[in-house]
């Protein structure tokens, strides 16, 4: 599941090329959202999906964010 895209964003935390299809990038792509565009988003999976697709996703939007934090604070 990963793409060309996220391999570079595995080494610059400010990378914002996202492709369609792509799981990690969808996460990516919420992870830099404002708040509020990203609750929207996540309503809509759990309108969808259910809320167990909405609370999996929350969490890799959480890890992405401590991924980007990390990769900062090493830069």
């Amino acid at each position: 599941m990963m793409c060309q895209s996220c391999l570079t964003a595995m080494q610059r935390a400010d990378h914002a090329d996202y492709r369609d299809g792509c799981l990690g990038c969808t996460v990516r792509k919420l992870a830099h959202m404002e708040h509020d565009d990203r609750q929207r988003y996540l309503d809509r999976v759990q309108h969808l999906c259910g809320f167990e697709q909405r609370r999996e996703l929350v969490q890799m939007v959480r890890e992405e964010h401590a991924r980007i934090k990390k990769l900062r604070a090493t830069a």
